[in-house]
């Protein structure tokens, strides 16, 4: 899907394309992720270097940071939209009160 995105690109708008393949690459990330939390994985299995929690809970922490910036790209985007959205209209009001 993502080679699809990336080569058709569906949308008129540019930025849309660019946020549905952060949006498919951020799928294929948290995939990856899915296989460390399996049975694949041992509960006792450790980085090499000391000190270090568990593998699974290392990851589920990287999970969760790579969550909150996946989220905070997402909303940058769209604040960035409804600024611009905004900013439009109220040109728009301060034509017609002309």
């Amino acid at each position: 899907m993502l080679e699809y995105i990336a080569l058709v690109k569906p949308y008129k708008d540019s930025t849309q394309n660019n946020q549905e393949i952060v949006n498919e690459l951020f799928t294929l990330i948290a995939s990856y992720f899915m296989l460390i939390f399996s049975d694949w994985i041992s509960d006792t299995d450790t980085f090499p270097v000391k000190g270090n929690p568990n593998v699974k809970s290392t990851m589920g922490i990287a999970m969760l940071v790579s969550l909150v910036i996946y989220i905070l790209i997402n909303m940058s985007i769209m604040g960035k939209a409804l600024l611009q959205v905004a900013k439009a209209k109220r040109r728009t009001r301060q034509l017609i009160k002309m």
